[in-house]
């Protein structure tokens, strides 16, 4: 889901220039996956990685922190958050700026990221930012986990690493996600 959002994010940019990383919480690895997977995305592009700080999944420290993003780069397209939390940071950071043409990434297509991309909605995304998130289908998660676990119980094979998808929300599948 990593690598999907750093290639929505890159796709967003026009396929080039300058974005920074919020890093997750120390240790959250799914947080550190995401990352990597944004980090193989940039790899071969014409996008590249100016600046970085953790995010911590705290919305004012993650606003912070762009607010230094944006002053030190000024040719900064895009900010991608590890989690809900780090880019509604970053995007308030962005809309307090006013500076448009600018792409925020984020994970986990929690409510308050969902409704930035809704029609009529308030809050709604500011005037020339773009906002991007990624589903992980906790609801499949939960399913394969306890399948998996009873199958473990049962003395059944378990794979160790089960995949449950993703999907790249955006304005345009918004209100379908929602739903």
């Amino acid at each position: 889901s990593g690598r999907a959002m750093g290639e929505a994010v890159i796709e967003a940019m026009g396929g080039s220039g300058e974005l920074a990383i919020l890093d997750g919480t120390p240790g959250a690895t799914a947080e550190t996956d995401r990352i990597d997977g944004v980090e193989q995305a940039v790899e071969g592009t014409d996008a590249e990685i100016v600046a970085r700080a953790r995010g911590d999944a705290n919305r004012e420290k993650s606003q912070a922190n762009t607010e230094d993003f944006l002053q030190a780069n000024p040719n900064l397209k895009a900010v991608v958050g590890a989690c809900t939390r780090a880019s509604l940071g970053a995007y308030r950071a962005v809309e307090l700026s006013g500076r448009k043409g600018m792409i925020v990434g984020g994970h986990d297509a929690e409510p308050d990221e969902v409704n930035l991309l809704l029609p009529d909605q308030d809050p709604e995304l500011a005037p020339g930012v773009t906002y991007i998130t990624v589903a992980q289908m906790p609801e499949e998660m939960g399913a394969e986990s306890l399948k998996a676990a009873v199958d473990d119980l049962e003395g059944k094979s378990v794979n160790k690493r089960i995949e449950t998808g993703y999907e790249v929300v955006t304005e345009d599948n918004a209100a379908d996600y929602a739903k």
